[in-house]
């Protein structure tokens, strides 16, 4: 009877198993298995209205998808077009092509003036063609198949408002470090995101040194345009999780994060090295020695002189990047730092990981070089001029403190075609607008001619320098000759602009920053000092200002220093001589920078001794400022020991304010506003003083100085920072070409852009809460029954 009673109850166990009311197993969200979508409109990738005329014109649209993304052939185009025929409304058909790099994707017809919308797919043939190009080129050719007087008059708006819809799938992210900024950075790509330095909780001179080679080289390669965040070790914790890409800097033992990473050369947990095993060939410091780790690859030991650089995947997404500078000494980091912050002439970085045998010491070069600078080197191909597309224009840079002497010239090499000949066609030459020269196109300098033109030094100015090619040609009826191809000019690469440059006497101004800092090209002139415990904002100050200078400079690799200062309260005179022959950025609060001690009687502002408050003493009236006010302060002068250097000052009242000032250094809208000697800044509002003249005066904006007031009045005390670092503002993208993009989770607007993931109703169903409730009701009624069938 027992027996009887207690199949009933087993079976109906089973029952209930069967019929899935208890679930066996988790359900997978639907997510997991469904492709993703991403919209974008041109509007956001900086695109405007754009108008193709007839007989012919076309257009063009780049972009970059995301490494771990396999687009589908559900992904499309959709473009918004207003054709309009003009006044001849003839019954000829016009026509559309749209080709994704060498794929023609459409063609469509178009015969009446109409708003038009096209909703194009993206062939699975030009998907096969994706991996061959690094940047996907969309290309649309407007074509009016009649005469040019009537052609000219119909013409097609490519609307901002169309758009990419793109479905992809994710796929391992590839790492490569031959490929390097990839994937950390990818330029035009819609999923940038930011990179964070990840260093020791108490990061070395050595630390600091590695990550502002790394940021110099970063802040190059990718024109600034690639946020950066600073984290310290001691502030990870077991729920931290951040979607961005990583670089970890330091030595293993400092790194903790390092022991969850899948790195393809694993780090080995060892005894710490007794002095009698030291190598004699070592180079390192004995104390560097007692590391309780070493790297091995297939067994093998390396050297713990031996900088290593790997590539990983982030522990918190999948489709980051890790990428790890580390080695068992400070020697070895710091060679493993050189050399992913150096360009590569010949291989040596490839694979997930390099092991660093040795560096060279980079060579002493200055920014902007004297002699020949080809075409080629200011990134110009060869480049064929029309009638139909008359202008080239190259662009050069004059820096700050330099002009030209009357020698510098323009070395054009050029061919041309026959048929200008008729035309009585020139080729002009013109410098910031102004002629400087012209060759009449003839017989004479149909091929491989070169031809030289003064580059005048009155015409040139600091800074940004536009050089325009043009063709002139005698033709009263442009459209008799629109459509001919017979009349060219090409302009070849390697025509050259020989520079010779004569130093100009300028006073130190903030309005040229970051000139004169970024005057040689290795940046191996700057030091930056700082406290000998600095806060995560100086560690950000020291990582985004190396980035900015390393984007104003053209060197081959960078080498800034970093020292941290003395913890007492005047520097000592050993310290002072270390950094005597270097420029120098001086980033902290005075009470945390003792070399702030020793500047404070040179300082367009001081400071109260031992405190971080100002003296008011710049104009008639002395003000209190509130104790908990915060104030940024940006200050340049000579240094006081040898004024052919530069000392520039980043502090402020708190942290706070030194957050804001270097924001303000890498804001363009902002620092367009930094002149004079010294900068007040509080939030975004940037005040411009040069003290220099008989009393403080503000600089505005036509550079015509006016007195005011020191005291900022508006300005209320407010909390300072305490934890984490600033986020960073950087400059926005020209807008004649496509933005970087990041990836949000805010709606989609026209300026800010988000996922549209596909999503439905049962990737995280509700009904499964009430399902496992009930299931655990029945589970327990049916167990109940069993026992007191069994108990009887």
């Amino acid at each position: 009877m027992s027996h009887s009673k207690w199949s009933h109850g087993y079976w109906l166990l089973i029952l209930l198993l069967m019929s899935g009311v208890v679930p066996l197993a988790p359900l997978m969200p639907a997510s997991a298995q469904s492709p993703k979508s991403f919209t974008i409109t041109f509007d956001a990738m900086d695109y405007a209205d754009r108008t193709l005329i007839g007989p012919e014109s076309s257009v063009r649209y780049y972009f970059v998808p995301p490494e771990y993304w396999a687009l589908t052939p559900e992904s499309y185009v959709e473009l918004n077009v207003d054709y309009t025929v003009g006044a001849l409304d003839l019954p000829l058909i016009s026509t559309l092509q749209v080709i994704l790099n060498d794929t023609v994707l459409h063609t469509e017809k178009l015969s009446t003036s109409s708003l038009v919308t096209l909703q194009i797919p993206i062939s699975q043939a030009a998907l096969d063609q994706l991996a061959e190009h690094t940047t996907q080129t969309l290309e649309l050719v407007f074509t009016v198949p009649q005469d040019c007087e009537e052609a000219i008059l119909k013409s097609l708006v490519i609307k901002s408002s169309s758009l990419f819809h793109f479905v992809y799938e994710e796929i391992p992210l590839r790492l490569e470090l031959a490929d390097y900024p990839a994937p950390i950075y990818q330029s035009q790509s819609f999923d940038q995101g930011a990179v964070r330095f990840i260093l020791p909780a108490q990061p070395t001179a050595a630390d600091l040194n590695a990550a502002a080679m790394i940021a110099a080289r970063l802040g190059q390669l990718s024109a600034l345009q690639l946020p950066m965040e600073v984290t310290l070790a001691s502030e990870l914790r077991s729920y931290t999780q951040f979607d961005d890409h990583l670089i970890l800097i330091g030595q293993p033992e400092n790194l903790p994060l390092l022991h969850e990473l899948d790195l393809p050369v694993p780090l080995v947990e060892q005894p710490a090295a007794l002095p009698d095993d030291i190598p004699e060939t070592s180079t390192a410091d004995p104390g560097e020695l007692s590391n309780p780790y070493v790297f091995a690859v297939d067994g093998v030991e390396i050297s713990p002189d031996y900088g290593i650089v790997q590539a990983a995947i982030s522990p918190w997404n999948a489709n980051r990047a890790a990428l790890v500078v580390t080695g068992l000494t400070e020697t070895a980091v710091l060679r493993a730092a050189q050399a992913i912050s150096t360009e590569q002439q010949s291989p040596g970085i490839w694979g997930d990981y390099a092991i660093v045998q040795d560096t060279y010491p980079l060579a002493d070069t200055v920014s902007f070089p004297t002699g020949d600078t080809a075409f080629t080197a200011l990134g110009y191909d060869n480049e064929t001029i029309t009638l139909t597309l008359a202008n080239f224009d190259v662009n050069f840079i004059i820096p700050p403190g330099r002009e030209l002497d009357q020698d510098s010239y323009l070395s054009l090499h050029f061919s041309h075609s026959s048929a200008f000949n008729a035309l009585d066609s020139t080729l002009e030459v013109s410098l910031n607008g102004v002629s400087i020269g012209s060759v009449r196109l003839d017989d004479t300098n149909l091929t491989d001619h070169w031809a030289q033109f003064p580059l005048p030094p009155v015409v040139t100015q600091a800074g940004a320098n536009r050089l325009r090619l043009s063709v002139n040609s005698d033709t009263e009826e442009l459209c008799h000759y629109y459509m001919n191809d017979r009349y060219w000019l090409t302009v070849f690469s390697d025509s050259l602009l020989h520079f010779n440059y004569r130093a100009k006497d300028t006073t130190l101004d903030l309005s040229q920053y970051p000139y004169p800092l970024n005057n040689q090209a290795t940046l191996q002139n700057i030091v930056f000092v700082v406290s000998p415990a600095p806060t995560v904002t100086e560690i950000a100050g020291i990582i985004t200002l190396a980035a900015q200078l390393g984007s104003a400079t053209d060197g081959p690799g960078f080498a800034p220093q970093v020292i941290l200062g003395s913890a007492a309260s005047v520097a000592s005179e050993a310290e002072m001589d270390a950094w005597a022959d270097y420029d120098q950025i001086v980033i902290g609060l005075p009470t945390e920078n003792a070399y702030l001690a020793v500047l404070n009687d040179d300082l367009p502002q001081r400071f109260q001794p031992g405190t971080n408050q100002v003296i008011q003493e710049l104009d008639f009236s002395i003000y209190q400022l509130s104790p908990d006010m915060s104030l940024g302060y940006v200050q340049l002068l000579p240094a006081p020991a040898d004024p052919t250097h530069t000392i520039l000052v980043i502090t402020g009242t708190t942290h706070e304010g030194i957050g804001w000032v270097v924001d303000a250094l890498l804001d363009a809208d902002l620092q367009a506003q930094l002149a004079g000697n010294l900068v007040l800044i509080r939030e975004r509002e940037v005040r411009s003083i040069d003290t220099r003249g008989e009393s403080a005066q503000e600089t505005s904006s036509n550079s015509q100085p006016t007195t005011i007031p020191t005291a900022i009045s508006p300005m209320l005390p407010t909390a300072t920072i305490t934890a984490q670092s600033p986020m960073f503002t950087t400059p926005r993208a020209p807008t004649n070409a496509p933005a970087t993009i990041a990836v949000t989770s805010s709606p989609l607007t026209p300026a800010v852009l988000a996922y549209e993931t596909s999503t439905s109703e049962y990737e995280h169903p509700t009904w499964l809460i009430a399902l496992l409730i009930a299931s655990v009701v029945v589970i327990a009624i049916a167990v109940t029954i069993v026992v007191l069938q069994m108990r009887h």
